[in-house]
């Protein structure tokens, strides 16, 4: 890539964004444009306004990192100057109709509901859970080829209890996704996932963390020192090849010329903007679709399980054919994972309207999430293709498994192309 200093917009203020941003400020003029009134993407902080809890903040979209799979971010979060505490990642399950509940918690969480010990079906879920990793840890050596995760399932053999109230659930709370449209992703990138978190294994895990005043920390310490421009509060309608430039065109018509641009938006977002697109980008982009799932912070107890020795840091509720509803239901148990010294508990919960009462609701918002197929992850080994192709440069989480980690990697990316890294 040339030494020159080039003019470079960045379309799409989240985590991808704003570490491209970071990195290419370093030699050349960058603008770093978000549609929203405020920078951070899935990075969304809420400050309890009023009560005896006033100003505590309370995460509602990214929320942990551990210190093995998020280098990209520990490194940016050491240069701005985060701080960060541990955090206690724990798993909980409750099936509303049955009324079958249980936590990670060893051994008061695993028996929170007393019958569980004499239960033939926890006992049976239980030893899965076991085997599910022996087998799992083995077939990763070969490959899973073309399975799904519900094929895996079948062909090992496991249980309904472990299908239905264990290994579905939590697939589906990590990427949150439907449980019926979990068992279509590929077999062999949930594995690894869980292959690379430590989650095949009872020991050695990695130790969680949360941003020490919330995650809005990172983005205030980014932008205090950002020597680029921000441009808020404006969408992009199109962006347009001309024959020596990008043209970048707001949807209020106005317009702005850059050398270089880097789409830091969704999949399907970046497909929507780009002006004429290359077959190949047309392609990639298109196999890619996304699910929405609403966010809401509340103090409604309804939403875990009646014990409170079950209480998880992620708990799942399983509402069953009584109340149809085909997104997932699961809430963050947000006193245990940002360490809370409030009053009040404090819950995060995606897709819970049923049960949260109105009245304990505090604020609502909406994130989209990528859904993983064999034909969305065929596109990864192509992206880097297109990647700069023509002065048009691509990143995002969906360029990785979907996370905080593969955002800022992907960012990383972009700028390595241009010669700079971390």
């Amino acid at each position: 890539m040339s030494s020159t200093t080039l003019n470079i917009g960045i379309i799409g203020g989240g985590i991808s964004g704003i570490t491209a941003a970071w990195l290419l400020s370093r030699r050349h003029r960058v603008t770093l444009i978000e549609k929203e009134p405020q920078l951070g993407g899935h990075t969304h902080t809420h400050i309890l306004g009023s009560g005896p809890d006033a100003g505590t903040p309370i995460d509602m979209g990214f929320i942990v990192l551990n210190d093995r799979n998020y280098p990209t971010l520990l490194t940016l979060f050491s240069q701005w100057g985060v701080r960060i505490q541990n955090s206690d990642m724990s798993f909980g399950f409750e099936d509303k109709d049955s009324g079958f509940y249980y936590s990670s918690d060893v051994p008061r969480g695993l028996f929170a509901r007393w019958q569980n010990l004499i239960s033939p079906c926890f006992w049976r879920l239980f030893w899965d859970v076991f085997r599910f990793n022996r087998i799992a840890a083995r077939e990763l050596k070969t490959g899973l080829g073309h399975l799904t995760l519900g094929q895996f399932l079948q062909q090992y053999g496991f249980s309904r209890a472990y299908i239905d109230f264990h290994i579905v659930p939590v697939s589906a709370a990590v990427w949150s996704t439907p449980s019926e449209n979990i068992l279509d992703f590929p077999a062999e990138s949930i594995l690894r996932f869980y292959n690379h978190h430590g989650l095949l294994t009872l020991a050695h895990r990695p130790q969680w963390k949360t941003v020490a005043g919330g995650s809005v920390s990172y983005i205030q310490a980014f932008e205090k020192q950002f020597q680029g421009a921000v441009k808020k509060a404006s969408p992009v309608r199109h962006v347009k090849r001309m024959t020596d430039k990008v043209k970048v065109i707001f949807e209020d018509r106005t317009e702005m010329d850059f050398d270089r641009v880097v789409l830091a938006t969704h999949a399907d977002i970046s497909r929507q903007i780009l002006a004429h697109p290359q077959p190949d980008e047309s392609r990639i982009l298109s196999k890619w679709s996304y699910i929405r799932n609403q966010v809401t912070l509340h103090t409604d107890k309804q939403v875990m399980p009646p014990r409170r020795s079950a209480w998880a840091s992620w708990s799942y509720l399983q509402i069953g054919a009584k109340q149809r509803n085909p997104a997932m239901t699961m809430s963050y148990y947000m006193n245990r994972l940002q360490r809370l010294k409030t009053r009040d508990d404090y819950f995060v919960t995606l897709n819970g309207d049923t049960w949260i009462e109105p009245g304990r609701r505090i604020e609502s918002v909406l994130f989209d999430h990528p859904c993983y197929t064999f034909d969305s992850l065929s596109t990864h080994p192509e992206l880097d293709a297109i990647n700069g192709k023509d002065r048009i440069f691509y990143c995002g989480a969906y360029c990785g498994y979907g996370f905080h980690e593969d955002g800022a990697r992907s960012g990383l990316a972009v700028a390595q192309k241009f010669g700079i890294g971390l």
